[in-house]
């Protein structure tokens, strides 16, 4: 059986400013999903036969994500990122947005986005000074990514891509590998940090979740070896908390990079934790949900008592992805529009 060990009382050095895990990683950033609706259905993320939705009942209100968001930032976490399913389908995210970012200690929002329909909210997002967007783009093929996504809606994330452009929000361009898939256009794609000051990301797939779709093998290793063949030199950039081994190209005004989260290759210096929209804390991406903060916040427990709940399990957080991988009792994952990425 897991034996729960607790972490230092808050105040302790080791928790003084963020919460810390046995391994010593300390913890300030939450990514906190609002939904696990999605207009697209990505093969490489969503089952073929779909998911079930959650009633609107079981996900956390805006009250009580306003709430969980202030707990998490009074114990020192300084970053958040809204993701979903797709965070712009759910009414309501700018003014949550707004809200949250008149918390005293919270640095930096960030959103992830399929983009679509999004385009003509960009002015607003710009004035509530969000502090970066996450655009999804795995082709720049009209008819891949309609077999892609299922939706013809390319036009409407480059729409948007162009709009974040226009008003300096700062970017990221998430890319998900998939050999048959999008390997001839890696190049391509990745010469968008050539005239723009954006950061292209190569994933690697998910093969533990749920999609019925077989893993094509697509690592990071195999991602950097075209990427080197391409161009002419690839300077690393030193590694911080981020998961993504970065590059930087001569002449380039971005950057690329290779996310290697099958490979799991940077669980040593991860400092994130998960909400789901159904409200369970997640520590682990490849982990089951550990704590049903939902449940506690309806049934009146009090931030204290949420604090140290959320404490106690990301002290117990597994070692790396493998390990928490593990104490799966499913091992197919949710989907990542269940989880939120």
């Amino acid at each position: 059986m897991h034996t729960l060990h607790h972490p230092p009382p808050i105040g302790h050095t080791a928790s003084k400013s963020s919460p810390t895990d046995r391994f010593g990683r300390r913890i300030t950033y939450l990514r906190l999903s609002v939904t696990d609706r999605c207009n697209l259905r990505c093969r490489y993320c969503m089952p073929v036969h779909g998911i079930e939705r959650k009633p609107r009942g079981e996900l956390l209100t805006w009250e009580e994500l306003t709430r969980l968001t202030g707990i998490f930032n009074r114990l020192g976490i300084v970053k958040l990122r809204i993701t979903g399913g797709e965070p712009f389908l759910r009414k309501g995210l700018l003014d949550f947005i707004r809200t949250v970012s008149g918390f005293p200690e919270l640095n930096s929002i960030h959103i992830t986005t399929n983009g679509v329909g999004v385009a003509p909210l960009v002015p607003q997002l710009k004035t509530i000074s969000i502090s970066g967007i996450n655009l999804s783009l795995d082709t720049l093929d009209r008819h891949r990514f309609e077999e892609i996504t299922g939706q013809d809606a390319l036009e409407s994330v480059l729409a948007t891509f162009e709009a974040l452009l226009e008003h300096s929000i700062p970017l990221k361009i998430n890319t998900v590998v998939r050999g048959g898939f999008n390997t001839d256009e890696i190049l391509k794609i990745a010469r968008l940090a050539e005239d723009h000051p954006v950061e292209v990301r190569f994933i690697e797939e998910m093969p533990l979740i749920g999609t019925g779709e077989p893993y094509s093998g697509w690592d990071a290793e195999h991602m950097v070896r075209l990427l080197r063949s391409g161009f002419h030199e690839l300077i690393p950039l030193p590694a911080k908390s981020s998961t993504a081994q970065l590059f930087a190209i001569q002449g380039f005004a971005g950057k690329i990079g290779v996310i290697a989260g099958n490979s799991r290759s940077f669980c040593s210096r991860c400092n994130r934790t998960r909400i789901t929209a159904a409200g369970k804390l997640q520590t682990c991406l490849y982990g089951p949900g550990v704590l049903d903060v939902k449940r506690m916040l309806r049934d009146g427990a009090s931030n204290s008592e949420i604090t140290r709940a959320i404490t106690d399990r990301i002290w117990n957080r597994s070692r790396d992805g493998f390990e928490a991988y593990k104490t799966r009792k499913l091992k197919t994952a949710e989907s990542m529009a269940a989880i939120g990425g």
